[in-house]
């Protein structure tokens, strides 16, 4: 093809065939965007630039200069024919679709008539600053440069799906609008509500996102960013949707969000693998719309980026894993932890995993009040004798149902089967059926009602299903009580250390108290049935009035001074409350103090049942302390 084939060239068609060898910018009027209705000073069209972009093939008295094709301030006209067969999949305006450009090329401040399509297209750089798009469509790109779409209007969805970029994809500036409208996307399938697309993205430099204004998804999900993905003063807006998704995304560098950005929907980490993170608490997304399942970063970074626990964990308590379905995502935590603990933050490393698992144990207990709820909506249902009370059980279990926001929340779920399992929403569902269900129903009504059995095996498997629920919900109720209480979930071992001297010290003054008011006596067979001390016993039944070796009893106030006067005592190891408690206490501590006094359950009973409870706290704030430390207590819901 020549360039005579083209026929009248406008004026602005006649500037750019004139700077083609300059490699310089041509621009046409003031070089800015044009209006949608400039004249031929501004015109181009779209197929004159697809020849020339290819280097004038056909025609050597067009040369093309090294640089590539660089127009400023076009209006680029379409005047291509949509493929008959194709169709929708084609394009009247600049297609460029599996062409391999020698150059780069340059359209900057340019208003296209048609979304331009450059899938599959190879070239050195590609250079769309401060363009009109009414859509882009460049999946499978292959830039051997950068890609640069500062300061776009798109008013469609701007595609580089698979997209392969040499250096940096920058957008900063841009203003990318596609919400998702479902009576339009029947007519017009481009619209999905993405407004800029670039999963698969492999970008070897950075992707610039300062100051965009995106109206729809920005999508980087799978994207490979050998640089920093930075975010700065973007505005990402998707109510009820996500806003940004880099699900999957790989950055090797810094993700940067801060200086007002913003995002109205949800910000979407999940799976992504970060090398830094430098944010703003300022710019974080409101509760529920952040999601960092599963999510990977080296550090925190940055100038203001927070890195005490306590900012950690409101950034973290952002998520709501209920609305997508989930108990809880405890990786996200716990990764949080990992990374604060290699900045060498232990402490605050700490606090992070005794929030999560605060928070984490907090759902489980949730889930089964839920379920016990449910079980007794149940309940009510069975035991329902006429129409209108059933009805209002179910009211008030559609009531319950409805306070959760989420319909997949695990609590409303958990709820919901307890509820569906109830008889009468079993007969329902068996009518809903059709065929002779009312027939066998009423023959089973009939034999119950002979039986007198009728609605008793329901009610009774609700009020089981009440029982189990609630004993598993007083189990986790406790055991999350004294796991907190003693040891906080296994994250401060030395804690037990600390009830340990507390109990120490109870048990020094209560025994004190004890031997103080002559509650012990020897711990020794032998000595108990020898005369110095069944002498002293005050059991009448126990002797004969003739019998001498009861003549001391009347003297003394109680038996164990008595025993204690004799001579014979002055041998037997004397009392101390201290070492009597550390030794009933620690079971690895041995005084032999035990081995001589036990408090006298005829004085002192209260004494006795205080020494088992001793003992028993003892073994088992030991076991504590020794599972804390040795980590048997293992406190990662995941493995990293």
């Amino acid at each position: 093809m020549r360039l005579a084939d083209f026929g009248r060239r406008t004026e602005a068609e006649q500037a750019v065939i004139a700077g083609l060898g300059t490699g310089h910018v041509t621009k046409l009027g003031d070089g800015h965007l044009p209006g949608p209705e400039a004249g031929e000073d501004r015109q181009v069209r779209a197929s004159l630039i697809r020849w020339l972009a290819l280097g004038a093939p056909g025609d050597d008295a067009v040369r093309l200069h090294e640089t590539g094709l660089r127009i400023a301030g076009a209006l680029v006209v379409s005047d291509g024919e949509v493929d008959p067969v194709l169709r929708s999949e084609s394009t009247p305006g600049l297609d460029l679709e599996g062409c391999r450009l020698d150059h780069g090329l340059s359209l900057l401040g340019c208003r296209f008539q048609d979304t331009p399509v450059l899938r599959g297209a190879r070239l050195d750089t590609l250079n769309l600053q401060g363009s009109h798009l009414p859509g882009f469509e460049a999946d499978g790109l292959e830039a051997r440069g950068d890609v640069f779409l500062d300061g776009v209007q798109a008013e469609g969805e701007v595609r580089l799906l698979g997209a392969r970029i040499g250096d940096a994809l920058s957008c900063t500036g841009g203003r990318f609008v596609n919400p998702h409208d479902p009576e339009k996307e029947k007519t017009a399938p481009g619209s999905t509500g993405d407004a800029l697309s670039v999963d698969r993205l492999d970008a070897r430099g950075s992707v610039f996102l300062r100051g965009v204004q995106a109206v729809g998804e920005v999508r980087l999900s799978g994207a490979r960013i050998g640089g920093n993905l930075e975010c700065d003063g973007g505005r990402f807006e998707n109510a009820g949707g996500r806003a940004l998704s880099a699900n999957g995304a790989r950055v090797a560098g810094v993700l940067f969000w801060r200086q007002g950005s913003h995002a109205q929907g949800a910000l979407d980490l999940t799976a992504a693998e970060i090398g830094h993170i430098c944010d703003d608490p300022e710019c974080w997304p409101a509760t529920g719309e952040l999601m960092l399942n599963r999510c990977r970063y080296g550090a925190f970074t940055g100038t203001g980026t927070p890195v005490d626990s306590e900012a950690r964990i409101r950034w973290l308590d952002r998520q709501d894993p209920a609305q997508f379905g989930d108990e809880f995502w405890p990786q996200a935590w716990e990764h949080c932890a990992q990374v604060l603990r290699e900045m060498g933050h232990a402490e605050d490393a700490r606090a992070v995993l005794i929030a999560k698992e605060e928070r984490q144990r907090r759902v489980r207990r949730e889930i089964e009040s839920a379920r016990l709820t449910g079980a007794r909506l149940r309940k009510r249902l069975e035991k329902a004798k006429t129409s209108h009370s059933a009805q209002a059980s179910l009211d008030e279990a559609n009531s319950a149902l409805n306070a959760f926001e989420h319909s997949g929340d695990p609590r409303r779920t958990a709820l919901a089967d307890e509820v569906m399992a109830a008889s009468l929403i079993q007969d329902q569902k068996l009518r809903e059926k059709g065929g002779d269900t009312d027939a066998i129903l009423a023959q089973v009504a009939a034999k119950a009602e002979r039986l007198g059995t009728r609605g008793a095996d329901a009610t009774l498997a609700a009020q089981s299903a009440i029982a189990d629920a609630w004993t598993r919900l007083a189990f986790l109720r406790v055991r999350d009580g004294l796991l907190a209480l003693l040891i906080a979930y296994g994250h401060r071992p030395l804690r037990a250390l600390g009830w340990l001297a507390g109990m120490w010290i109870l048990g020094a003054v209560l025994f004190g108290l004890a031997w103080g008011n002559d509650g012990f006596k020897p711990n020794n067979a032998f000595i108990l049935s020898n005369p110095e001390w069944a002498g002293c016993y005050k059991d009448e039944d126990r002797r004969s009035a003739e019998d001498e070796d009861y003549r001391w009893k009347d003297k003394y106030p109680s038996t164990l001074k008595c025993f204690l006067a004799q001579p014979e005592a002055d041998g037997y190891p004397g009392f101390n409350g201290l070492l009597y408690s550390l030794d009933t206490l620690v079971p690895v501590v041995d005084l032999e103090v035990q081995d001589y006094w036990v408090p006298d359950e005829k004085v002192a009973a209260w004494a006795r049942v205080y020494l088992w409870g001793h003992i028993g706290m003892g073994w088992f704030l030991a076991l504590l302390a020794v599972a804390g430390f040795s980590g048997l207590i293992d406190t990662r819901a995941t493995k990293e």
